[in-house]
């Protein structure tokens, strides 16, 4: 984007993101968005800082209904927004990125499900079905208590469940993509999903990695997802999870 930019002379890149850019100390940070529901400054974690610097988001301060109501005014024949349901899926699937893979692999096969210790306990539809937390479709056979998948194999095509106290997770590595070298640690929010609620962690970095011993348990941690520190609503960057524990 910034080498475009350049080609075409543009001091500055604007894109549709539900963020801000805020100064903390004169530098120029990624914020969360006035519309917290539709805040995506997440996802940009991992932006250098000469993007940061270049870059402008123009729906962060406003809220989405009154970008709905913006775009009608200004684009009329745009009646669809009225009736527009929004997709929580991924943005080019219509209904599941399920749907997705069935056109290029196999997904309904079913699995063994197991417990922490390795026993079988039931069986699932498929383990392209799951991620980690999920807590329906797949069966426990002679158990009432909720359980949640804890685990993926896809060379086995097992999951691995468990209760939610065993899906409790206090100590995150995450392999650090965009924290300063300088950085020094200390109390910090943070959040291990999009959709997750921040949480206080003591963040430690050693080398390559951001340790996060957290405060308090966070439950659905995958390895790949992204770890992203904020001071106040403020991304000071973040990693990619390597180990949850």
């Amino acid at each position: 984007g910034l080498k475009k930019a350049d080609e075409l002379g543009c001091d500055y890149i604007a894109t549709g993101h539900y963020a801000q850019i805020k100064e903390i100390n004169g530098i120029k940070r990624v914020a969360k968005a006035v519309d917290d529901t539709k805040d995506q400054s997440y996802f940009l974690y991992a932006l250098p800082q000469e993007a940061i610097d270049r870059i402008l988001f123009p729906l962060g301060g406003m809220c989405k209904e009154d970008v709905k109501k913006t775009a009608l005014d200004l684009l009329p024949f745009l009646g669809t927004l009225q009736t527009y349901k929004e997709s929580q899926e991924i943005c080019f699937v219509e209904d599941s990125y399920i749907d997705i893979l069935r056109l290029y692999e196999k997904v309904d096969n079913e699995g063994v499900v197991r417990d922490s210790s390795g026993k079988a306990v039931g069986t699932h539809k498929g383990y392209m079905h799951y991620t980690i937390g999920k807590r329906k479709g797949f069966s426990v056979f002679g158990s009432h208590e909720p359980h949640y998948v804890k685990a993926i194999n896809p060379k086995t095509n097992e999951i691995v469940v468990g209760t939610k106290e065993e899906l409790a997770v206090n100590s995150i590595k995450a392999l650090n993509k965009s924290l300063p070298e300088a950085f020094n640690g200390g109390v910090y929010d943070i959040k291990v999903r999009y959709r997750s609620v921040p949480l206080k962690a003591q963040i430690d970095m050693q080398g390559d990695y951001i340790h996060a011993k957290l405060l308090e348990s966070a439950y659905g941690v995958a390895q790949g997802q992204a770890l992203v520190l904020y001071q106040g609503d403020c991304v000071l960057g973040g990693g990619v999870i390597t180990q949850a524990e």
